[in-house]
């Protein structure tokens, strides 16, 4: 664990601290299963031999990428994951036919539409079994993954389980990363990796959650996700790793019950984002400011109009105004 962090996006060390949050060893017998069990990880692994576990979440100055300290590291994180394997599991497994992940299914190919071609290679990065992939098996793409799970659904090719096990040489027109960056140790690093694996005319989709929205993250327990995105910091990050955003912006998870933001980007060179309204869009976001927010986000849905105009295409005009409305309605 890093006690003093530099920012997982900017690589700056400019943090304000947002909030201490402090979790009890004490508590855990007394809650449900499932959140028992993620306090029976964090006080075996991050926090071993310790009865509390205190964290103070920052927001870069920089950029506005959220995160808190003490930060986990790639071996951190692998224990996580490992010492999850040896407990039981407190969560049903969904079959791959639920009604849930055929909705997301059919979104995600949705949103890729105006980027596949007749037969293109899809790359799932950390996709499970691959089940979101079964649309695009059927519209006749050809469908592969990555993940740690090491049987497929009908029509997948698992890769590997991690980026790192792709070949030097393998390339695909399309990329998804959905719900995956907010977990691990190093986003900018799993960025790169992906763009070497990229087409030069291909693009990449990402999608993370936005759990900023008047309230400090983590909620229940600091174990989950480890970095806490909007659409800025997402964008800065993504630029850095020579992914260029034709859309990025806040939008609803299938179940539209959850906020996301979701970037839909081409191959390019590393850029680096002048992003100086992320500290201001993480404050905004977390008081809830109503005017902060429509200024700030009127501002990037210009930039992403812009950025779409340059490629060709008109994508994306409008999505910011809507889903404000929809926050405002739902605060």
């Amino acid at each position: 664990m890093l006690s003093d962090p530099t920012c997982a996006v900017c690589g700056q060390r400019a943090w304000d601290d947002l909030e201490t949050k402090v979790y009890e060893k004490s508590d855990g017998p007394r809650l449900e299963p499932y959140l028992r069990s993620r306090f029976e990880i964090l006080f075996g692994t991050w926090f071993a031999g310790q009865s509390r576990a205190t964290i103070v979440v920052q927001n870069c100055r920089n950029c506005g990428f959220v995160a808190f300290a003490p930060r986990p590291e790639e071996d951190d994180i692998r224990a996580k994951y490992e010492m999850s394997l040896t407990l039981p599991r407190s969560r049903a497994v969904r079959p791959p036919d639920n009604l849930s992940d055929e909705r997301r299914s059919r979104r995600l190919a949705a949103e890729l539409s105006s980027v596949l071609r007749p037969g293109s290679a899809v790359l799932d990065v950390g996709g499970g079994d691959g089940r979101l992939m079964s649309p695009l098996v059927t519209a006749g793409h050809r469908a592969f993954v990555v993940d740690f799970k090491t049987e497929p659904v009908a029509g997948v090719t698992r890769l590997g389980a991690t980026v790192d096990e792709l070949a030097p040489e393998s390339r695909f027109d399309v990329m998804v990363l959905s719900h995956v960056l907010e977990h691990v140790a190093e986003p900018l690093t799993l960025l790169q990796q992906l763009h070497n694996h990229l087409d030069d005319a291909g693009h990449l989709l990402v999608e993370v959650p936005m759990e900023l929205y008047r309230r400090v993250p983590p909620r229940r327990e600091p174990l989950t996700h480890i970095n806490y995105f909007h659409t800025e910091s997402l964008r800065a990050v993504l630029m850095r790793a020579g992914l260029l955003p034709l859309q990025c912006r806040f939008g609803w998870h299938y179940t539209e019950k959850q906020i996301v933001v979701r970037a839909l980007c081409k191959k390019g060179e590393p850029t680096i984002y002048d992003n100086s309204r992320g500290p201001q869009l993480t404050r905004a976001l977390v008081a809830g400011d109503p005017r902060a927010l429509i200024s700030l986000l009127e501002a990037e849905r210009r930039r992403t109009v812009r950025a779409v105009a340059r490629y060709g295409a008109r994508r994306g005009r409008g999505a910011i105004r809507a889903v404000l409305g929809r926050i405002g309605r739902a605060g």
